[in-house]
């Protein structure tokens, strides 16, 4: 969509020009502050490489007296307890089980955005003209998108969408401290309780790829070009 031309004078390159040197000059400082956080950076990576190096190769999934207050490395069956009773009472019929360590939400929409693009050129004059284009397409979006404020909104109408009022946007809930237990058969009995801090480096599954992946595919974009 074409969203028409836009001139640019020489003083106003000239003002423009002025304010990317100041911009170089604040540059400077935060150019230190980036080299002084990757040698802290460096530092700490190799205080944790030598820390791993040191730690214990266990074959069984006992703990062992030995052991406590050492890094220890283990492969065993991972054990979480069913968390989705704890899910807000508008989610509960979608997942009435799920075992794991935390289960989190963020509800999205599927509706028209905008996408506004910029091309530009000097002029003889020592200007610039430049020209704008707008793109529609569908996807999600974790925020509702007003369809009004588009350039073009014709043919690109998201109506009146929000979410629904009697759930948070967004939220989790967490299994209780201490109930994540790394053991032979995946019980909850005999095997290395995990505190918060190794819970946290599990890995994540997402739940909705499958919800979205049936949603109306992106084929009916739609550009507006000068």
């Amino acid at each position: 969509f074409d969203g028409g031309v836009t001139n640019e004078n020489f003083f106003q390159r000239m003002c423009g020009s002025f304010c990317s040197s100041i911009c170089g000059v604040l540059m400077i400082p935060i150019c230190m502050g980036l080299v002084f956080w990757n040698e802290n950076n460096l530092v700490i990576n190799e205080a944790t490489a030598n820390l791993v190096q040191d730690a214990k190769v266990y074959s069984s999934c006992l703990p062992s007296p030995d052991a406590n207050g050492d890094l220890v490395l283990v492969a065993c069956d991972l054990y979480a307890p069913d968390i989705a009773g704890d899910l807000p009472s508008t989610l509960s019929p979608f997942l009435p089980h799920f075992s794991g360590a935390s289960l989190s939400w963020t509800m999205e929409i599927y509706q028209w955005t905008e996408d506004e693009n910029e091309e530009c050129h000097k002029t003889n004059s020592g200007g610039k003209s430049c020209r704008k284009t707008y793109s529609y397409d569908t996807e999600w979006t974790t925020s509702p998108v007003n369809s009004n404020d588009f350039r073009h909104p014709w043919g690109h109408d998201n109506g009146n969408t929000d979410f629904p009022h009697n759930l948070e946007s967004s939220g989790s809930v967490d299994a209780p401290p201490l109930s994540v237990v790394m053991s032979q058969h995946g019980t909850p009995d005999g095997g290395f309780v995990l505190d918060s801090n190794l819970v946290s480096y599990l890995p994540t599954v997402d739940l909705g790829y499958d919800l979205k992946s049936s949603a109306p595919p992106s084929n009916s974009s739609d550009e507006w070009q000068g």
